[in-house]
């Protein structure tokens, strides 16, 4: 399979990476096959429909799938170092302070019974081994990064707003100092301005500490205006990857495209936002050929038939549909 290059700025490599659940149903292929990397200080979105396998792909790079699920081939190599290969202790001493990641529900995350600060105070002094005044010295400093005052300190999980909750597993992800943070639906549940300042405090984070941010979302439109690259996944499977103004300006896969119209743009009111028929393939049994096939407007008779190749382009896109083979 043909995929991105891997140059010296990359800082994560994912190569042909499975992840599977199995289940009595049968096995679920979370992930399968996917190939995909980041450049450092880059802003890399991954978006799709719920089921896609987005979540799956960030946990495995952290090695956090829950059981029975398990990677069962591929690699994920992190600044040379293939993280598949370390033992468990090695991998614990890369969470946090190398990658971390900024879970869905920060109610569920954060322990009730524990003060915010303390959260933060355990993290460094768990990781780095410093006495409890610098690490809540330390604390004190990350919650103020991220807007949240020292009188906030001694407050529960429960006496915050969704928002706040959500800046507080920014500031537990960001406070050991990691190269790569991976969000994973950071905006889950939250209205629409606040998602707008949980999305701008990401972008700014990355520009003043040299961040390399992987973005997790079903959310197009905050994907294509934020960050520099975009991943589409679908069933699994990466199906086109570009720059933001490709794929916000002339996407090739009918599914991206179909996520394009399905978004509505408040700006050009004569257009009519329209959604993809059909549901998402059931992943113990994924249609063969083009997982997309069955849902696609454009579908050929070879499309049922034969997996097409994912091939890059002149203009450095990759996308994997038998419309440009």
């Amino acid at each position: 399979m043909d995929g991105q290059e891997m140059t010296s700025e990359t800082i994560l490599s994912i190569q042909d990476l499975k992840t599977y659940y199995p289940t009595t149903r049968g096995i679920v292929k979370a992930v399968d096959d996917v190939t995909l990397n980041a450049r450092r200080r880059e802003f890399l979105g991954v978006v799709g429909e719920s089921g896609s396998g987005k979540s799956t792909l960030g946990l495995s790079v952290l090695r956090l799938v829950p059981p029975p699920g398990k990677i069962i081939h591929g690699s994920i190599a992190f600044d040379g170092t293939d993280l598949l290969r370390l033992s468990n202790a090695e991998m614990r001493r890369v969470r946090g302070r190398k990658i971390s990641m900024v879970f869905q529900d920060p109610m569920t995350s954060l322990d009730p019974l524990m003060k915010i600060g303390g959260h933060i105070v355990e993290t460094i002094r768990l990781h780095e081994g410093v006495s409890k005044s610098d690490a809540a010295a330390r604390a004190a400093k990350v919650l103020d990064m991220v807007g949240i005052g020292p009188e906030r300190f001694d407050d529960y999980p429960h006496q915050f707003s969704g928002g706040m909750r959500q800046r507080v597993m920014i500031a537990l992800a960001i406070c050991l100092n990691p190269n790569l943070v991976i969000a994973d639906e950071p905006t889950t549940a939250l209205d629409v301005i606040v998602q707008a300042r949980i999305l701008d405090l990401l972008s700014d984070l990355r520009e003043k500490h040299g961040l390399t941010l992987m973005l997790i979302t079903h959310d197009l439109a905050a994907v294509i205006e934020r960050c520099d690259a975009v991943a589409v996944a679908y069933a699994g499977q990466i199906v086109e990857y570009g720059t933001r103004k490709q794929i916000g300006g002339a996407p090739l896969h009918p599914y991206t495209q179909g996520l394009l119209k399905s978004t509505p743009n408040v700006r050009l009111v004569t257009t009519k936002s329209s959604s993809i028929a059909g549901p998402i393939p059931d992943m113990t049994n994924p249609p063969a050929g083009c997982r997309f096939h069955p849902r696609c407007a454009f579908a050929m008779e070879i499309c049922a038939k034969s997996t097409p190749a994912v091939t890059r382009r002149d203009d450095g896109r990759i996308v994997g549909c038998h419309l440009y083979d």
